[in-house]
């Protein structure tokens, strides 16, 4: 929380006039994971950080996103992903059938930077979806992970 906390301060002072910050939660955070309490609550906290500072800062367009990722098969999570059955476990907790891989968490931290998809975060959900306010009016862009690219549908409400 103190390094989010951190970056948003610093984005604020340091980008005037407008820009994008994107903080990392997890999947934890909504969902009720057995022996993840402390990486749940943190990580929840890290959502109500984006969500308040988007509507702190909307007006001076400053987005404020955050991006909530299942299990990425990184060296950090071999402990998990090196056992079978807890490997296919977690994969059965996706809806896509597999794990993350950090390209797929790198391509949608780099959509939600690129100045050309504006608007502040309203809400974190799950895995790989992520929502935007723009000229109040809600629209929620939902990414898959396939094939290595991001699949984007816009939905106003």
């Amino acid at each position: 929380m103190t390094t989010a906390f951190g970056t948003i301060k610093a984005a604020a002072k340091h980008m005037p006039h407008g820009g994008s910050v994107v903080l990392l939660s997890s999947v934890a955070a909504r969902v009720g994971l057995a022996n993840h309490e402390a990486i749940a609550a943190a990580k929840a906290g890290v959502v109500g950080l984006a969500l308040s500072a988007a509507a702190t800062y909307v007006g001076r367009d400053l987005r404020v996103n955050a991006v909530a990722p299942g299990l990425v098969q990184t060296p950090m999570t071999e402990s998990v992903t090196l056992s079978e059955t807890a490997r296919q476990a977690s994969v059965n907790l996706h809806p896509l059938g597999r794990l993350g891989e950090p390209a797929d968490v790198a391509a949608m931290i780099e959509w939600l930077l690129d100045p050309a998809n504006t608007g502040s975060l309203t809400r974190t959900l799950p895995a790989c979806f992520v929502a935007t306010l723009a000229e109040g009016d809600v629209q929620e862009a939902r990414f898959e992970w396939a094939a290595g690219y991001i699949q984007r549908s816009s939905v106003n409400g």
